[in-house]
This record gives C-alpha cells, structure tokens and sequence, in this order.
C-alpha cells in the first residue's frame, strides 16, 4: 500500500515538473546561433552599442544592441525581438518588435495596434476589435484632427509622416470612444521594420543618419563613434582656423587686390573711351546746327522753363561762337574784308582796291572768263549801293587807270599778291604825296 502511494506522488511529480523542465529547454534552444538573423555589432542609431551578457548562467542572447533614435530608446537581439520606449529601463508604453523563427518577416505590435510589412514594402495598421462605422482620430493634447478611412489601407508617405509625427491614434463608435493608443516610437518602429527586412543595409537607416562605410565595427562593447563613419558622399572639409590676425590681414589683402582689378578696369575703359573720341571726325557747322534743332525740338517735347539758366545760355553762345568761327567763310565777306583792309590799312582809294580784286579774282580764275571775279565784285558793289561809275569818278590818277587797263592778266599766288599790294601801297602813298605837295605849292 505505502508502496503504490510513494509511487503515485513520484508520478504526479514528474507529471508536474515535466512543463517547467521543457520550457527551460526549449528557450535554450531558440537561444542558439543557428535562429540568430541580426548581427547586433551593426549600429542601427548613432551612439547604439553592442553589449553582452556578463552574468554567470545568463538566461538569453550573448549580445543585444541598445541606444536611443527618434527620441525612443531601444533594444534588439539577434533573433529580430526588439523593444522601444521612452524610458532607458523600457517598461512603459512599449512597442514590440516580434519576428517569425529564423525569418526576416517582423511586425511591431502595441495594444490594439499591429504594423507590418505587405508584400509591396508598403506599411499597413491593423486594429483590434474595429468595425465598419468607426471613426479614426489624431490627438495631441486637446486637439483633434479627423483621419481618413484609408488608415486601414497600405499607408501613402503623408499618412506614415503624419502618425510619425507623434500624438495618439483615438477610434470613436457613434460618438464614443473605444480606443486610445499612443505612437510614440512609430518612426523608429517603422525604421527598424525596414532596416530589418532589408538586411540591416545602411540605405534604410532612420533619418538623420550618416551613411556608414562599416569600418572598425569588429570590437564589440563599445559605443559608435560618429567621426569614425564615413560617407560615400563628398561631404564639406573642414577649413583649419587661423589666429584673428592671419584673417584680417587675408581680408585685406583680398580687398587691396579687388581693388587694383577695379583700378585697373577704369583706367582701361577710360583709355578706350579717351581713344574712341579721338578717333571720332569733328562735327562740322551743319552738324552742330542739325544737333542744336533737335535739342530745341527735344526740349519742346519734354518742356523747359522760359528763362533757362544763365550757364546754359554761356554754354550756348560759346558753341555759337565756336561754330561760326570753325563755318566757311563766304566769298562775300572775304571781298569786302579785302577791300576794307586796301582802304583802311593801306590808303588806296575804292577804284583802284576793286581793280585789285579784280586782276587778283581773274588770275585766280583758272578760265579767265568775264564771268570770273569781275562780276561777283561788281555784283558785291551793286549790294553795297556803290556803282563802278563812282568809283571811277572819284580816281584823280589817270596813269594807274592807264597801267591796269595795259597790264595783261598773270597767274599770282597768294604770296605774290601780298608782295604786289604792299609794292602798290608804297608807290601810290608817295604818288599822293607828291600830289599833295604839288597842289600845295603855288
């Protein structure tokens, strides 16, 4: 009898150790490298650090990575099993990372909320306990703002980014509500979601990450350097900082030179302007006319007072001035400022002046027409109101009247008719002297 009690307790014994003995043994064996697909010594955030199992008889992985990205902190073994949170102990509001055994095919998972991966690589949210009718809601402190139905579709990039943006996922039924899930850590969760089904490559990093180049990653139990990483990218090199006075001299001299390269450019285009109006013909007095009655014109269009400043009418009669000065001058003008200078300066009388003209303008001729000379003094004298008839009258010299009508027309030069005049100036003053004196003698 005592022998089938003791019997019956071993077996009931057995019976009720035998659980607690095989899970003890099956967790040892999902521990196992073979069912490891993560390799914890790669960073997933910028100052995460591979760390290991220092106790004697630990229960779990060797190793796990920690750190903190996007304002969660995190923890992963090399199976796929992760957890973020936002304190460093991980205890409160979790959102779990689960993996199927020895596969890439992860979910993340918090309260009534589920997030995975489709097929197409496209994020989709599946809710617990909804049905049709319900509305969807993101809260961030008393505000609200109304989420389409599509939530419950694979999530477009505006969708992700705004429940990224933090708040809480509220679900409303006929006005009230049935659910409150908060999504802080849905940026890194989804993060990690995509790290991990791309195999941990650095293309798929979370934001704000340098991409890394993998060197000095095989010491493990230390933190990242971020200086140690590397972009494939050219990034910006850092220029080494000079004593203040390096600079300030550097700075001046900068200017100094920029401004003998504008030094330079002016004299070069003063130089060319210098040139191109030395190059440039001098306008004539028809120019100068033509200029001045389109300014008139100009001025009329646009109107200017009726007095105009007294610098502008100097200006003005100096360019007249200039301009009648540089003008031909006429064949008129130049006979009467002839004759004037025979009467005046060398004391001929009028006939014998214009005779002169006269035998000057018909050797100047290169015909010796009747046409020549003679008609245009004739013609001057006639304006004048002065006939040749008086002229004549008033000769008391038969014998110069006599030596002009005999002299044979002669081609003179300017020269030689200069010296003529002067020759003939002498000769007839003492000529009236001597008639004077004659006359004055009884």
């Amino acid at each position: 009898m005592k022998t089938l009690i003791s019997g019956g307790l071993t077996a009931l014994l057995l019976l009720t150790t035998a659980p607690a003995l095989q899970a003890q043994a099956t967790p040892e064996e999902g521990f196992a490298s073979e069912n490891a697909v993560l390799d914890t010594s790669i960073p997933f955030a910028i100052g995460a650090r591979e760390a290991r199992q220092e106790l004697r008889g630990a229960f779990g992985w060797p190793t796990f990575q920690e750190g903190m990205v996007e304002g969660v902190y995190f923890r992963f073994d090399p199976d796929g099993y992760a957890r973020f949170a936002p304190t460093p102990r991980l205890d409160t509001d979790i959102f779990e990372a689960i993996c199927r055994p020895r596969t890439l095919s992860c979910m993340g998972r918090k309260d009534i909320m589920t997030l995975f991966l489709n097929a197409r690589g496209q994020f989709e949210l599946r809710l617990d306990e909804v049905m049709q009718g319900d509305t969807f809601y993101l809260a961030e402190g008393v505000s609200e703002i109304q989420l389409p139905e599509q939530i419950l579709m694979p999530l477009t990039p505006q969708l992700e980014t705004l429940l990224s943006s933090g708040g809480e996922l509220v679900v409303r039924r006929d006005g009230e509500e049935k659910a409150r899930v908060s999504l802080v850590g849905f940026s890194a969760m989804s993060a990690y979601l995509r790290w991990v089904a791309a195999r941990q490559d650095y293309t798929v990093l979370p934001r704000g990450w340098p991409v890394p180049n993998a060197v000095g990653l095989a010491e493990g139990g230390r933190l990242t350097q971020p200086q140690e990483w590397a972009s494939p990218m050219p990034q910006p090199q850092a220029q080494p900082v000079m004593p203040m006075a390096a600079q300030g001299s550097t700075e001046v001299a900068e200017v100094r030179g920029e401004l003998n390269v504008l030094r330079q450019m002016l004299l070069q285009r003063s130089g060319a302007g210098v040139a191109a109006t030395a190059d440039l013909p001098q306008p004539g007095p028809q120019d100068a006319t033509h200029q001045r009655q389109l300014e008139v014109a100009r001025m009329n269009e646009i109107g200017v007072p009726e007095e105009p400043p007294a610098a502008a009418l100097i200006a003005e009669a100096e360019s007249d001035a200039e301009a009648e000065a540089g003008a031909e001058e006429m064949p008129g003008d130049r006979i009467a400022r002839h004759i004037a200078y025979l009467i005046n300066e060398i004391g001929l009388d009028p006939q014998t002046a214009v005779m002169l003209l006269q035998m000057n303008e018909e050797t100047d001729s290169p015909l010796g027409t009747e046409e020549g000379g003679g008609s245009s003094v004739l013609a001057l004298l006639d304006e004048l109101g002065i006939s040749a008839s008086d002229l004549a009258d008033q000769s008391t010299d038969p014998t110069v009247e006599a030596a002009i009508e005999s002299s044979a027309p002669a081609q003179l030069t300017r020269a030689e008719f200069s010296l003529l005049t002067e020759y003939f100036g002498l000769v007839f003053t003492e000529l009236l002297a001597s008639q004077q004196a004659a006359l004055v003698q009884p």
